[in-house]
């Protein structure tokens, strides 16, 4: 495989420009201190100073392979990669577009913003909510999914069931620990 090289004080980088794999053929890479680390991230270390948490370097003009020190900045890893995928959604034709995103996906995607999918959308979410009700543990108003509902949420229902519970088995405590009151 072919190798490039690029040497920087008494460290040898290397890339691989026939590489099937992105990082190989963009970045130079050296073994620094037992740690694999790439060029541009060695000259703003060594030139600017640490490279905070979260953060990473970030080539100004698109270009990996130009690492002057004018053409690095540090931005925050969730910037990096918002700007990237930007630029990658904008250079994509849609056809590509079609191909990033799974096909299933993508027609969700155009079937939500049609007209006739607003529209059931629309039906659905009216439809959605059938019943208001008071609740039978906090006798709070609701609106529920469910007209047959009688309880506003899942904690008012695990109150609902434990009432219940104790009205069926009233003695249960009692039969099967004994009467707790003098302990």
């Amino acid at each position: 495989m072919e190798k490039e090289y690029i040497t920087t004080d008494e460290y040898i980088f290397t890339r691989y420009p026939n590489s099937s794999k992105r990082n190989h053929r963009v970045y130079y890479v050296s073994f620094i201190d037992g740690k694999r680390e790439t060029l541009h991230h060695y000259i703003y270390r060594t030139q600017i100073g640490r490279i905070p948490n979260g953060f990473v370097v970030h080539h100004i003009n698109g270009n990996p392979l130009d690492n002057s020190l004018n053409n690095l900045d540090v931005i925050s890893r969730s910037e990096h990669q918002s700007l990237h995928a930007k630029e990658m959604w904008k250079k994509a034709d849609k056809d590509k577009r079609q191909r990033m995103i799974p096909k299933e996906t993508f027609n969700k995607y155009v079937w939500h913003r049609s007209k006739k999918g607003r529209k059931q959308l629309s039906e659905r979410a009216k439809n959605q909510y059938r019943g208001k009700i008071i609740c039978e543990v906090c006798r709070k108003k609701a609106i529920v999914k469910n007209v047959e509902a009688v309880v506003c949420s899942l904690k008012c229902r695990r109150v609902r069931a434990s009432r219940i519970w104790r009205k069926k088995y009233p003695d249960y405590w009692k039969e099967h620990y004994g009467n707790l009151k003098g302990k």
